[in-house]
């Protein structure tokens, strides 16, 4: 696939690898992959993908996920609030500058983060 903007990145990248890292620290905890599977609304064979290191293979620095973890075990409701959050954070702290600095294919001069090192559009 082709990455062009930083969107795809949020879509197809980083939403994925925290639902992976979400999803290896709850069964870590001794969720079942059914537990976390509900938990995280994706099937047990995605999460039995994520343990495996077969799916969501990225591999970004991202922050929060043992708060987020805590926040799911408390309130399993509130996934796709956490899902937002650490989204958000992976904005505010440059993660998702750098993860498409490194998958875009787009040429750096025609980038929107030419614009954006400025006005900060992924920051909203």
């Amino acid at each position: 696939m082709k990455i062009t903007t930083p969107t795809e990145i949020e879509q197809y990248v980083l939403t994925p690898q925290i639902r992976r890292e979400l999803a290896v620290a709850l069964v870590k905890r001794g969720y079942t992959q059914k537990d976390v599977a509900d938990m995280l609304r994706v099937s047990t064979a995605t999460v039995t993908h994520y343990v495996k290191g077969q799916r969501a293979t990225t591999q970004f620095a991202l922050s929060g996920i043992e708060a987020a973890v805590e926040e799911l075990i408390n309130d399993p409701a509130r996934v796709y609030v956490v899902l937002a959050s650490l989204l958000q954070k992976s904005k505010r702290d440059g993660t998702l500058c750098h993860a498409y600095d490194t998958l875009t294919v787009v040429p750096e001069n025609e980038r929107p983060c030419v614009a954006c090192k400025d006005e900060r559009f992924c920051y909203d």
